[in-house]
This record gives C-alpha cells, sequence and structure tokens, in this order.
C-alpha cells in the first residue's frame, strides 16, 4: 500500500495599514465618528482630507492648498479666499499631524453652509500674531456679506476697542469676550463655539472661558470663511489649522464632550 502525504501550507494576508488611505478616509480614527452626530455641515481636516483635489498627485509640504474636501455627508464645495493657505505634513501638535497655516485668506464654502443661525463650531487651532487694522482679525465669519456677519475674532497682542489682549470675541449684533489673557499664541488649542443668541459659549480644551450673548442679528444661508469674513480684506487673521467640525445646530453637552475627546484622541492637544 502506497501512502500519499499532502502537505497544506497556511496563506498569510497581509492587511494594509489603514493610515495609508488616511487622506481619504470620511469617519474618526477613534470611538466617536462625527458623522453620527445629526445636522453635521462641513467637516475640513487637514490630517484626512485631499487637499489637493487629486487622488493622483498628493499634496506635498509647502505647497499651498488649492482647495479641499468636505468630509461631511454636505458635501460643499470649499474653496481659497484671499492668499491660499501652506499645507505641512507634520508638526501639528502632540502627534505631529499635519496642519494648513492660514494666513491674509482663508478656507471655506462657496454659497449656504446652512439655513441655521445656531451653530456650534469645534476647531483645532494654534493662533499665530499678525499685525493689522482690526486686532489679531476675524478666526472665523459666518454670513456672506460685511455686515450684518457671524464671527469670532482673535484679540492680538494689544488691546484694540472692544478686543482684548490675547482674547477671543464672538459676535452677531451682540458680543462677549473670552477675556484679557485668556488665549496664548503659538499654543495648540480644541477650541468649541457655540452660537445660540443668549446661551452663546467658547471653551478652550474642555473649559469654558466664558458665555455670553451674540445677538442674532446676520441673515441665515451664508457662507462660512476660515481666516477671515467675506468682503473684508481687513478682517484678515492668521493661524494654523488642523481640523473645524461646524454643525447646524446646538450641540448637546454630551456630544461637545465627546467631539473635544476625540479631537484630543487624534491630535494630543492637552
Amino acid at each position: 500500500m502506497r501512502w500519499i502525504f499532502i502537505l497544506f501550507l497556511p496563506t498569510i494576508i497581509v492587511a494594509a495599514d489603514p493610515m495609508q488611505f488616511a487622506p481619504f478616509m470620511r469617519t474618526a480614527t477613534g470611538t466617536t465618528d462625527f458623522l453620527t452626530i445629526p445636522e453635521l455641515a462641513l467637516w475640513i481636516d487637514a490630517s484626512r482630507a485631499s487637499m489637493s483635489n487629486d487622488v493622483n498627485n498628493p499634496i506635498q509640504e509647502g505647497n499651498l492648498v488649492p482647495g479641499g474636501d468636505d468630509l461631511s455627508l454636505s458635501n460643499h464645495t470649499v474653496a481659497v479666499y484671499g492668499d491660499n493657505p501652506t499645507w505641512h505634513s507634520s508638526g501639528g501638535a502632540g502627534l505631529s499631524k499635519p496642519y494648513m497655516t492660514i494666513t491674509n485668506g482663508g478656507i471655506g464654502t462657496l454659497g449656504s453652509l446652512s439655513t441655521s443661525t445656531t451653530f456650534t463650531l469645534v476647531a483645532v487651532f494654534r493662533l499665530l500674531t499678525r499685525t493689522g487694522p482690526i486686532s489679531d482679525g476675524t478666526f472665523v465669519g459666518f454670513n456672506d456679506t460685511l455686515n450684518p456677519f457671524m464671527s469670532v475674532d482673535i484679540g492680538g497682542t494689544a488691546t484694540f476697542n472692544d478686543h482684548f489682549t490675547n482674547s477671543m470675541q464672538m459676535q452677531n449684533g451682540g458680543s462677549f469676550s473670552s477675556g484679557l489673557n485668556s488665549v496664548t499664541h503659538s499654543v495648540w488649542y480644541i477650541g468649541t463655539f457655540v452660537f445660540d443668541a443668549a446661551s452663546s459659549l467658547m471653551r478652550t480644551n474642555g473649559v469654558v472661558l466664558a458665555t455670553g450673548t451674540v445677538g442674532t442679528t446676520a441673515a441665515p444661508g451664508g457662507a462660512v470663511q476660515f481666516g477671515g469674513r467675506s468682503g473684508s480684506s481687513t478682517s484678515y487673521s492668521s493661524y494654523d489649522l488642523m481640523r473645524a467640525l461646524v454643525w447646524g445646530r446646538r450641540l448637546s453637552a454630551d456630544e461637545i464632550t465627546a467631539v473635544e475627546l476625540q479631537c484630543n484622541q487624534d491630535f494630543a492637544i492637552y
């Protein structure tokens, strides 16, 4: 009797590194998926957005950002206002992630972001010092006309009118400030800004800086611009941006905490 032995060798399957495809992922890397939080109107992310708008020609260190992807399901067109931001492949916060430097211009949506006048903005940023006619300028502006407008303004290294030194101010007809020396230039923050009439707030790294009334002057339906506000080149500011998320409503306290913690997990800010 002849015995025949057949040897079966195991097949080894090597899985692709998921971060190899990180520039084109649409979900968060940890436990909180931003897309599952209702009414996400805009998601700009220097780490995962295809900032070159061309998968065959990815953006490189020091390149100018020509636009970008809206990673939310709203699919807004993301365009440049004024000077193009500069893209950096690493160096952002504790995990040295990609970021873009916004100076004398900005990035934002073409056309309407939302019909709501209530917004929640969560941004991962680092303020840079700029000399200009309006303190250090506008961090973000909502509405596509000069007046009225909704905005978060940056207080520079000296007090200017009602803009305190080293502060941030929210306004929409009314206004309130985070206060003298409440933020530091060249330090990374996870900032949360809730525009909700008399119940507005701003916080950084999980700590409330101020609450107050921003008013309800601005008409709904305007575009959003990071680095200034439409129609006013004198309001351009200067800062580094890694991520910006905008919801067309007020997020709950639990939702805000979850988003902030996810951002901190992704970038190691605090």
